[in-house]
């Protein structure tokens, strides 16, 4: 199956009917002796064995894994049982890109204490990120400015037509 044959696939599904194939694929990453995400149980683990790619991580914070995709899929962190998706060692939360980029630079609180205080409670931890971004300030994001500032029509410099 070709990449476009694959995205026309799944375009046809509204994102809560893929639900089942998303917990047919998190199987996958499981162990039949102790079933769990083995990508963020295996990196936490590693954080704490003080592996030299992780060197950089202190171990005494508590952690979060977020696990980002491009498009958003709000009941991604609902917690659905009949599922049987596997739970994760450290709080785990399915977030989509403008989230992160939304997340990133708050100025009323920090990242990490609106992540730690969502993951406390038993009922926000099940809503998608963005619900627990409302109401609080941002500032614009450096990176988007900068990724954006370095485009020719940003700035007028466009180029005319024979010096491109």
């Amino acid at each position: 199956m070709t990449k476009d044959e694959y995205r026309q696939r799944i375009r046809r599904h509204r994102p809560s009917s893929l639900l089942p194939l998303i917990a047919t694929a998190a199987a996958r990453y499981s162990t039949p002796e102790r079933p769990q995400p083995r990508q963020v149980n295996a990196t936490s683990a590693q954080i704490d064995q003080y592996h030299p790619a992780f060197a950089g991580i202190p171990t005494d914070r508590p952690r979060q894994a977020l696990i980002v995709t491009l498009e958003p899929f709000s009941v991604a962190n609902a917690n659905l049982p009949h599922l049987g998706l596997p739970i994760a060692d450290i709080p785990t939360t399915g977030v989509a890109a403008h989230e992160v980029e939304r997340l990133v630079p708050l100025t009323d609180t920090t990242p990490s204490s609106l992540l730690l205080e969502r993951a406390a409670d038993p009922q926000r931890s099940t809503w998608a990120l963005n619900e627990c971004l409302n109401g609080h300030e941002g500032d614009r994001n450096p990176v988007l400015d900068q990724g954006w500032a370095s485009y020719p029509w940003a700035t007028g410099r466009l180029p005319t037509p024979g010096t491109a």
